[in-house]
This record gives C-alpha cells, sequence and structure tokens, in this order.
C-alpha cells in the first residue's frame, strides 16, 4: 500500500518524543511491506538526512517554526491559533500536491492536527482516505500551560489560544476519515470536544536498543531527560530544581542531579554548578546517561499525549517517579510496582530519596516496568494498528 505521511517536521535525527514517534512508525510501515512517501518542514539550510531518504521518498519544505512574539502578535488578528498557523508555510500546500501526483498514494497519513488541512485538501482532490494522528489534545496542552502560568500576559496569550484550540479541534477533527490519539486519555477528550469517535494506538520503544545496562548505576544519581526547547519540559525543569531538589538535597547531601536534553535555556544552563547540578544540552545518545540513574524524575505538570522518554527509561529497567501526568495514557502502570508516581513537590522529593537510599526496590521496580515494555510496547504493533485502520477505510472491516 501506498502511504503519503504529512508532518511538520522531518524526524531524523530522532530527537525529541515526536520526531521518535513519527520515524519509528514510517520504519515500522516499510518494515511490514508498505510503500511511504513522506512531506515534511524541514528547519533552513538543514539537509533532510540520507538515511531517512533511503526509508521514504520525501519532499521538504524550510520553514522556520519556532515560536516567536511577533508572530504571537500577528495571531491576534486571526482566529486561527498561533501552534497552528505557525506550521503553515505558503509554499507548503503546493508542494503536497504535487508530492501527492508524483507518488500517487492510496491512503493520506497526517501527523499532529496542524497539518490537517494539507492533508484535507490532498485527499479530497483525489479521493483517498485521510487518517490523523494527534500526539496530542493541543486544548488540553494549552490549558494546563495557562494554569501553570504566573506572568499575567503569557496567561491571558495562553487563555486566548485555549478558547481558539478548542473551536480548531471542534471544527476539523469530524472532517477526517479517521482520528487516532496516542492514549486512552486524549483519545476520550477529544471525542468529548468534537463529538467524533476518536480511537487510541499507543506509541512504541525499541526493547532491544533501549536495554538493560550492564553498567552499574550511580547509586546518589537523578536523571531528567526531555528536549529544553519545548515550554512543558522547561516548566518541568524549573519546578523540579526550584521546589524538589533543595528537598532531595536536605535529607541526600550527595546526590546529584542530570538534566540531559538540548537547547536548554539559559536560566537553567546557569543552575548547574558541575557537582549537584549538571546540564549537558545535546546529547548524542541518552542511553550512556540513563543507564547511570539511580533514578529517573519525570517532574511533568504541562504535558498531554505519550512521553516516550518514559517509555525509554522503563525499558532499560530504571526506577521511574513520575507525575501522574508525566506517564499519563502508558496503560499496565501501577503505582509501587512499576513506577512511583507523586505529585507534589514534598512527595515527589520524598519518593525519590527513598529509592536512592533503597537499591533492593529500584530493582524490583526496574525489572517489573522494563516487563511491561516488552510484553505491550512495540513498533511492529503500532504499525499493524495502521494498517488495520487503511484497509477499513479502502476495503471495509475483515
Amino acid at each position: 500500500m501506498r502511504v503519503l505521511v504529512v508532518a511538520p517536521i522531518i524526524p531524523w535525527p530522532a530527537t525529541d518524543g515526536g520526531r521518535i514517534v513519527v520515524l519509528n512508525t514510517t520504519r515500522a510501515l516499510v518494515e511490514i511491506g508498505h510503500e511511504v512517501g513522506f512531506v515534511g518542514i524541514a528547519q533552513p539550510r538543514i539537509a533532510v538526512p540520507d538515511e531517512f531518504g533511503r526509508l521514504a521518498k520525501v519532499w521538504s519544505c524550510p520553514a522556520r517554526t519556532k515560536i516567536n512574539v511577533w508572530g504571537m502578535a500577528r495571531s491576534l488578528l486571526s482566529s486561527e491559533p498561533y501552534v497552528m498557523s505557525k506550521f503553515h508555510p505558503r509554499a507548503f500546500g503546493e508542494l503536497v500536491h504535487a508530492a501527492a501526483e508524483e507518488f500517487d498514494p492510496e491512503v493520506v497519513h497526517v501527523e499532529f492536527l496542524c497539518m490537517g488541512v494539507y492533508g484535507l485538501s490532498v485527499a479530497e482532490a483525489r479521493g483517498i482516505p485521510v487518517v490523523l494522528r494527534s500526539h496530542n489534545v493541543d486544548s488540553t496542552l494549552m490549558a494546563r500551560f495557562r494554569d501553570n502560568q504566573r506572568n499575567p500576559v503569557a496567561r491571558w496569550f495562553a487563555n486566548l489560544e485555549c478558547r481558539r484550540l478548542c473551536d480548531y479541534e471542534r471544527t476539523h477533527l469530524g472532517k477526517f476519515d479517521r482520528c487516532v490519539a496516542i492514549t486512552p486519555v486524549d483519545a476520550s477528550a477529544l471525542t468529548r470536544i468534537s463529538g467524533v469517535e476518536v480511537e487510541s494506538i499507543p506509541s512504541g520503544v525499541d526493547s532491544e536498543y533501549y536495554h538493560p545496562s550492564a553498567q552499574p548505576a550511580d547509586g546518589g544519581t537523578v536523571v531528567y531527560v526531555a528536549s529544553m526547547d519545548w515550554l512543558p519540559n522547561v516548566d518541568s525543569a524549573r519546578w523540579f530544581l526550584d521546589d524538589v531538589w533543595p528537598l532531595v538535597r536536605r535529607e541526600a547531601c550527595a546526590a546529584r542531579f542530570f538534566l540531559v536534553g538540548r537547547n536548554p535555556p539559559s536560566d537553567l544552563l546557569g543552575r548547574a554548578d558541575g557537582d549537584s547540578v549538571v546540564v549537558t544540552g545535546s546529547v548524542d545518545d541518552v542511553r550512556p546517561w540513563l543507564s547511570r540513574a539511580a533514578v529517573v524524575a519525570v517532574p511533568t505538570r504541562i504535558g498531554s499525549g505519550m512521553r516516550i522518554k518514559v517509555l525509554e527509561a522503563l525499558a532499560m529497567g530504571k526506577p521511574v517517579v513520575s507525575t501522574r501526568v508525566g506517564c499519563e495514557g502508558i496503560a499496565g502502570l501501577q503505582d509501587g510496582i512499576n513506577i512511583v508516581l507523586a505529585d507534589g513537590a514534598d512527595d515527589f522529593a520524598r519518593r525519590v530519596v527513598e529509592l536512592l537510599g533503597d537499591a533492593r526496590r529500584r530493582g524490583e521496580l526496574g525489572r517489573a516496568a522494563r516487563a511491561l515494555v516488552v510484553d505491550r510496547y512495540s513498533w511492529r504493533h503500532v504499525a499493524l494498528a495502521f494498517e488495520r485502520i487503511y484497509r477499513e477505510l479502502l476495503v471495509g472491516p475483515a
């Protein structure tokens, strides 16, 4: 089957959760026998890697999609949410239609709602089905961001975006032939907003690549892995360092915290002291950093969808302390069995300190965590689930 994927990114290298999901789904679709064409937005002056070009036929359009103040200001003159419109470069629509003309797809697969207008346009023009995978509930994500803002201007704009996103989701979701969320929680939320039936297909993880290391963990080391150019992750890191870490250090004075992820803002770089707090910036491979962790922290307060970095830590057999938002949507997690849940700063710090002092407990949690991931989460399962949807749309249910 020829599947045309439309996405706001080029997913190679897979440096964040969205890219990991898109790249591994694309690869898995190819591995089970489908031909994939891929149309995406590339960062200016960055060539599409040859490795990705060997996986799929690729068309790309360079554009800047990072949040900027002028774009936000211009969006005040529009009813379209800024977090959607910033992914709509002028030339992209023509590129998608040109790619479809050359590739002749049987189905269009849209990654992220912000790209929906392009997938819908091509599907209508060619009379083929279109499937949306919504990685987050954007209105929920924005509402959580708003509720954690102290700056009144940021809070006002986030509230405006939240209202516009609810309208956008309500208007657009019903136009697709099938809508898919990554978690049951998100599927229910999108159904509630739009009245459209949304099913869930979870993300996967490569449990052979992410496996327990022979390298022993550093007994006092806490690691948080996340891209630091994504505002919800920055909020998480700030909250952990401001409210949680001082409480941990009070009880475990030799503990060390490693913040691992690309493009940390200056205030987080300034928190590094080379001893108790280390900020790595971009790393080529997160596995050595996860390997040294006695505890992996997931202090997420603003989120939607599924955190791939949580699955990776679980696959490596690491004990994870997470907020409930941080592990939302990962079926099979049980507090105290394969993960430790904590939401407030006092509780989060207490749980981290307890695990730092109990190597046997860390091992129990880690073994149970890996067993869950190996049993339930593979990219082949993801690809087969999408294949089923494509076939239902083309030939009807089996």
